[in-house]
């Protein structure tokens, strides 16, 4: 992949620039504050549809301007031109002039590594700099998937409306546990999601990380392990789908997919079998002789919710949320969870 030329418009310190590069080794060299570093950002924003300095996308943009872009042709197996506008406080995406309707088909078009100072951020900052890194790079390089984007928007979304009804919660108002239970349920389906993403996108990593570090160092013996504080059986694995109509002439349509939620009743499972026919079934003068459906990875295992605060006399569930306390005592300390009888004595 190359990228063949470069235009910036409005963005940081150019009102205006093409590049046209070479297809091996281009430098850019000056003086200091003169724009080198705004290139790479370009490039990389380009790539990644993100600043690597900043999380907000109006800071790129030029002062006293009220839209910028990014445009590049990228020379592949296809050629095709990539450009992002940013207008309104509202970034778009275009491939070939085309606008995209989802960030997953246009994140990897054009794949980017950054180094800079800022990565020794990755080693010595906090966890969540080093969740960024991960996603990026699962983002553009598809080693898990192109869903994996969308899923970690749905992730943040769906988050943020269950901190705000909590956050109601403790205010006074009145709280729809039903909707909440149901926020919680698809929370964790991304959850499990992005876990075994991240944790496979590391497992990648490791198949030739060590050689590296033996090559740079002499030493063997690293490998890198990515721990979470939630328990989520590594065995579990995505629900996959298949269907499949036979027709009265003999010939038959047949599709397999995988979903990216993981589902946990009858009615799920029903739900999407009726979803997966109705897109098999294009041709209704046709009469059907018999149709399958087949579900794979189906799990006994599952994560559920404890509620600490609802007093119940199921001796079950008191027995797991006692064990879930004990846990977190032995992590955090003993007084990380105190009952309230306690601090009244």
């Amino acid at each position: 992949m190359v990228l063949k030329n470069l235009e910036i418009v409005n963005l940081r310190n150019y009102e205006y620039v093409r590049l046209d590069f070479s297809n091996k080794i281009n430098i850019f060299y000056g003086k200091n504050a003169q724009g080198k570093t705004n290139l790479l950002e370009a490039i990389y924003f380009l790539g990644i549809t993100k600043s690597h300095r900043t999380s907000f996308d109006v800071e790129l943009l030029m002062e006293n301007k009220d839209f910028f872009r990014v445009n590049g042709l990228i020379e592949n197996e296809y050629n095709y031109n990539l450009q992002i506008d940013y207008v309104k406080n509202r970034k778009k995406c275009f491939i070939d002039g085309k606008k995209t309707l989802k960030m997953d088909d246009f994140i990897g078009k054009m794949k980017v590594i950054l180094f800079c100072p800022e990565d020794l951020n990755i080693i010595k900052g906090l966890p969540q700099e080093r969740r960024e890194y991960l996603d990026v790079q699962i983002e553009q390089f598809s080693l898990i998937g192109s869903k994996y984007y969308s899923v970690l928007n749905e992730f943040n979304n769906i988050l943020k409306k269950r901190n705000n009804i909590l956050k109601n919660s403790l205010s006074g108002f009145t709280v729809d546990r039903a909707y909440l239970d149901i926020l919680t349920k698809f929370l964790i389906n991304k959850i499990v999601y992005i876990y075994k993403s991240r944790k496979k996108y590391v497992e990648r990593l490791n198949d030739f990380i060590e050689d590296i570090y033996f090559k740079l160092t002499g030493y063997k013996g690293l490998k890198l392990n990515y721990k979470t504080d939630v328990i989520i059986d590594d065995n579990l694995e995505e629900v996959t789908f298949s269907g499949q109509f036979k027709y009265n002439d003999f010939s038959k349509v047949s599709k397999q997919v995988s979903l990216n939620n993981y589902i946990s009743s009858d009615i799920d499972i029903y739900n999407y079998a009726v979803t997966l026919f109705d897109k098999l079934w294009v041709d209704e003068d046709k009469k059907v002789r018999g149709l399958a459906v087949g579900v794979a990875n189906l799990s006994e295992t599952y994560i559920e919710q404890l509620d600490l605060f609802n007093v119940n006399n199921n001796k079950k569930n008191n027995v797991k949320v006692q064990k879930t306390i004990d846990e977190i005592r032995k992590k955090y300390g003993d007084n990380s969870i105190i009952y309230a009888d306690d601090i009244k004595n």
